[in-house]
């Protein structure tokens, strides 16, 4: 319990550096599995994109994990634990 009151006292730009820095480390990740199966070069074949060297198909799939991590943690993040103000605005009404 201690931690989630640590949590729920954390300010709203700890909370979006924190869930940016994780969600980046899980983007390395995501790219790292994706990209062991599937060549760039490949992918070329299922979509109609102009051709893009490796380099640049890993930053694209990266900028995308990146996103997709960091939005579905974001939501969650705000979504359970409210900030100090709604709570304070929930005892007061």
């Amino acid at each position: 319990m201690e931690t989630l009151a640590r949590i729920g006292s954390m300010s709203v730009v700890q909370r979006v550096a924190t869930v940016l820095w994780l969600s980046f480390l899980m983007a390395g990740v995501a790219t790292g599995f994706f990209f062991s199966v599937i060549d760039p070069l490949e992918l070329k074949y299922c979509v109609d994109f102009p051709e893009v060297s490796r380099t640049a198909a890993y930053s694209i799939g990266f900028i995308l994990f990146w996103l997709l991590t960091s939005t579905s943690s974001l939501l969650a993040a705000f979504f359970i634990y409210p900030t100090k103000e709604t709570k304070a605005s929930k005892s007061q009404g």
